[in-house]
């Protein structure tokens, strides 16, 4: 058997694929340094419901865009199931470069310590986050910071587990599209070489 032909394998990217590409990056980037429930919903819901159009286009699809939705499919909710999954989540979820790489982005973005508490005045907690000993911003109900006890800040504390799911979601999606990629270069192959022969 031969090696495969260079013109095979060559990459073609069109334009909008490269719009959909940077467009998808920015989102998931806006998305991973808010780190809000909401933006955890959305991507979740988002991710699953484009691996259910990939395995409905893998039922009534044909040939090569066929290949792309089963490649697709199969890699996303198999990385899914490895994240989420029963037994899975619990016992190969922790133990993945993924997570040790989101835990690892987690803590250099957001900071794995909590700020040392200054006092507690009317039901306020006040905590120092620069370590002068001044209570610098308010923590009520431990979600939403109120600096000066007065207007809320722009976005609640990001929590770990928002962090990951988005992360995770995200990176269903890009070995999805790698493992579409991959087939359909598979399929590309295959048909090249039975045209040959």
């Amino acid at each position: 058997m031969k090696p495969p032909d260079v013109k095979t394998w060559r990459w073609k990217f069109s334009l909008a694929a490269l719009l959909l590409s940077v467009t998808f990056l920015a989102v998931m980037f806006a998305a991973l340094r808010s780190s809000s429930p909401l933006w955890s919903s959305v991507i979740s819901t988002a991710a699953v419901t484009v691996l259910v159009f990939a395995f409905l286009g893998a039922l009534v699809t044909r040939k090569e865009t066929r290949s792309f939705c089963v490649g697709f499919a199969f890699l996303g909710w198999v990385y899914l199931l490895l994240m989420y999954g029963p037994w899975f989540g619990e016992n190969v979820a922790p133990h993945m470069l993924s997570t040790q790489g989101l835990g690892f982005a987690y803590e250099k973005l957001f900071g794995t310590e909590a700020p040392n508490t200054v006092g507690r005045q009317f039901g306020l907690t006040f905590a120092d986050f620069d370590t002068d000993g001044s209570g610098d911003i308010v923590l009520t109900n431990g979600s939403r910071l109120y600096r000066n006890a007065a207007a809320p800040a722009p976005a609640t504390l990001p929590t770990h587990g928002d962090f990951s799911r988005i992360g995770h979601c995200g990176l269903a999606l890009i070995l999805a599209v790698a493992g579409g990629v991959l087939a359909r270069a598979v399929y590309r192959n295959r048909e090249a070489e039975g045209e040959e022969k």
